[in-house]
């Protein structure tokens, strides 16, 4: 275990994996709606859920870290600067920062569930620092505690937003907190172990430890767990390949081609070109124009690219393309186009018009959206898969079952998600070292491709 893979991964995704669940996109005008503990005294999520307010507040969990004093636990206290972070006092603040953007960030969040992310995020860190400081004592990684203030002071100012967007504003300031040492060909126990430019490839049959290795290059074999691509490069369908290639040029996918440009499938091989002008066939928004969409009538294979509606305008709702103008859909019974979803009670169509807002769903059985259930409610049914914080016992969206509290970290546990991103080991939450060195355990992934640490 290395300082990156146990203190990130177990604060990262006890907090993040567990937080985000389904719920992938939070818009700046959210932060309004967006709530969070301001009293950060309470430990647990333990009230009743009736008895659970939400708390308005504006989103600010911590103190300015620029009044931080200094302490000696990463080294003698001159050793530190006057605004450093000592390895034993990271956890507090990045949990705080962390909990108050991924659970504080979404609309309709009760303090208790930030309150019980703190709580869980922090207890997951401090397990991961257990394993840390023998790595940095051993010169395996190289822990930066200037950086760290630098890293939390971003995270306790980076508004609300998309999940991306946040995680790359912090990348810059977070990414230097953590540096591996170890060498090309040399054996690696995680994923941060290895030196700047390498990854820690595991053995022939994925176990771990394995050896620090330079990443694939485009024509080369890869494999997103266990052989992530070079920058520059993606891994599609087991090659890497280009991440951006020119007008004209073959492509894989959409986001290989320039601004104004698509991937045309319908070719052979598939070329980027530039998106078509009204009443150009079409089988995809994508090929069409800024402002245009793909009209598609009665579910045909293709189309042809047409304006999209003014606000509030006429529209046909089974004609397929993002006819309406952005921001808006195609109500089916008042056939006009009306805003999107994006608080509880608005109507919604799970999977055709789902709601907008990270901390909502889609009530199948009502067609409405509501807040995402708490700690201790009902979930599973009606497609509630998620809570605000913790996990949902319901075997799928169409059977019963309650939000439950994360096992802490060496409580008891029969599968993963009972862990809040902590690993199930023999039927304890904590830390899998057989899976501690595959690539994709490092740092703050959450499939966006981004890494705090």
């Amino acid at each position: 275990m290395n300082a990156i893979h146990d203190v990130v991964r177990a604060l990262a995704l006890a907090a993040l994996l567990a937080a985000c669940g389904a719920e992938a996109v939070v818009t700046a005008a959210d932060q309004a709606d967006a709530t969070a503990v301001a009293d950060t005294t309470t430990a647990t999520d333990t009230a009743a859920p009736e008895d659970v307010t939400v708390d308005t507040a504006p989103l600010a969990d911590t103190a300015p870290l620029a009044d931080t004093a200094p302490v000696d636990a990463a080294g003698p206290p001159d050793a530190l600067g006057p605004l450093a972070i000592a390895l034993d006092d990271l956890c507090e603040p990045l949990a705080a920062g962390l909990c108050r953007i991924y659970v504080g960030c979404r609309a309709a969040t009760s303090s208790a569930s930030v309150a019980a992310c703190r709580e869980h995020t922090e207890a997951a860190c401090q397990l991961g620092l257990d394993h840390a400081r023998a790595q940095v004592a051993a010169g395996a990684v190289v822990y930066d505690p200037d950086a760290a203030h630098a890293c939390l002071t971003r995270v306790d100012l980076v508004d609300c937003g998309p999940i991306d967007a946040m995680l790359a504003e912090l990348g810059a300031e977070c990414r230097g907190v953590f540096v591996g040492t170890v060498a090309a060909d040399a054996p690696c126990a995680a994923a941060g172990d290895c030196a700047p430019g390498l990854y820690c490839a595991p053995d022939a049959g994925g176990a771990c430890p394995g050896s620090c290795q330079p990443p694939p290059v485009a024509g080369e074999s890869c494999d997103n767990r266990f052989a992530p691509c070079a920058a520059g490069s993606v891994c599609d369908l087991g090659v890497c390949v280009p991440e951006q290639v020119p007008l004209d040029a073959p492509c894989a996918f959409g986001d290989q081609c320039p601004a104004g440009a698509f991937c045309a499938e319908d070719e052979e091989p598939p070329r980027c070109r530039a998106r078509r002008p009204a009443s150009a066939d079409c089988d995809d928004d994508d090929a069409c124009a800024e402002g245009l969409f793909c009209a598609i009538v009665d579910f045909a294979d293709a189309g042809s690219c047409a304006a999209k509606l003014a606000p509030d305008a006429a529209c046909t709702p089974l004609l397929l393309g993002a006819q309406c103008a952005d921001g808006q859909a195609c109500d089916g019974a008042a056939e006009r186009c009306v805003d999107r979803p994006r608080q509880a009670g608005d109507a919604c169509v799970e999977g055709w018009e789902p709601c907008g807002v990270a901390g909502l769903y889609c009530d199948i059985s009502s067609d409405t959206c509501e807040a995402l259930p708490r700690h201790g409610e009902g979930c599973g049914l009606g497609g509630a898969t998620t809570c605000q914080y913790g996990w949902c016992d319901a075997a799928d969206g169409t059977t019963a079952g309650q939000c439950q509290a994360f096992a802490a970290p060496g409580g008891a546990c029969a599968d993963a998600r009972e862990c809040g991103g902590l690993d199930c080991v023999a039927g304890a939450c904590g830390l899998d070292a057989a899976t501690a060195c595959h690539p994709d355990r490092r740092g703050l992934a959450l499939g966006t491709g981004y890494e705090l640490f």
